[in-house]
């Protein structure tokens, strides 16, 4: 695969963060075209719901 050098992440240089999943998950996850954009958007959801991230959050502009 190789990385593009524009889209999310590529102007701010921040290191990836990565995780392993339980083998369902995995699979069901590696099987998704869009699966960073899911994972970031899960994230993302569960961090405003236990308060940790404002609700208006809009991220990066």
């Amino acid at each position: 695969m190789k990385f593009q050098d524009t889209g999310l992440g590529t102007t701010n240089r921040q290191q990836p963060i990565s995780t392993k999943y339980p083998p369902e998950v995995d699979r069901v996850l590696r099987k998704m075209s869009d699966k960073s954009d899911f994972i970031r958007k899960a994230v993302i959801k569960e961090l405003i719901a236990q308060g940790k991230l404002d609700e208006d959050w809009q991220g990066e502009s």
